[in-house]
C-alpha cells in the first residue's frame, strides 16, 4: 500500500503533475499553464475551468491536490496594463477597456462595488475577480 501525496496547485510542476493518475503531459502542461494564466488558484473547482480536466470527478482531483488561497498573485486594478488585464483568464477586452476608460475620465477604482458598477460584470465573475484584484 503507498500513501497518496497531495500536491500543492499553485506550485507543483508538470512533473509532479504527471506522477497523479490519468495525467499525462498534455493534461500537467494545461494545468500548469491555467495556473499561470490566472496567477494561481484560489479553489480547486476553478480547475473545471481547463478544458482537458472537466471529466475528471472533483472528489478525485481533491485527492492529489490541494491550494491555498493565499498564494494568488493579485492584479491591482489601477496600476493595471492592458496587456496585464486580457493575459487573465478572467478578463477580456471589453472587461478591460471598460476599466481603462474609466480610470483615464474618473481615476482610480476603489472598490469592487464600484468596479461592478463600472464594468456591470455579472455577480459570478465579480466573484471570481475578489480573489484577484486589489485597489
Amino acid at each position: 500500500m503507498y500513501e497518496i501525496v497531495r500536491l500543492d496547485l499553485n506550485h507543483c510542476d508538470t512533473d509532479e503533475v504527471k506522477t497523479v493518475p490519468q495525467f499525462g503531459s498534455k493534461r500537467a502542461a494545461a494545468l500548469v499553464a491555467y495556473r499561470d494564466k490566472l496567477g494561481g488558484f484560489y479553489d480547486l473547482s476553478q480547475l473545471k475551468e481547463v478544458f482537458s480536466l472537466q471529466n475528471i470527478e472533483a472528489d478525485f482531483l481533491a485527492k492529489y491536490f490541494y491550494v491555498h488561497s493565499s498564494d494568488v498573485q493579485k492584479i491591482n486594478i489601477n496600476t493595471a496594463t492592458y496587456q496585464d488585464l486580457v493575459r487573465h483568464p478572467y478578463f477580456d477586452a471589453y472587461l478591460t477597456k471598460m476599466i481603462l476608460n474609466y480610470r483615464q475620465k474618473n481615476g482610480k477604482i476603489s472598490s469592487f462595488e464600484e468596479l461592478q458598477r463600472v464594468t456591470h460584470a455579472y455577480p459570478e465573475l465579480m466573484e471570481r475577480l475578489r480573489h484577484y484584484v486589489v485597489f
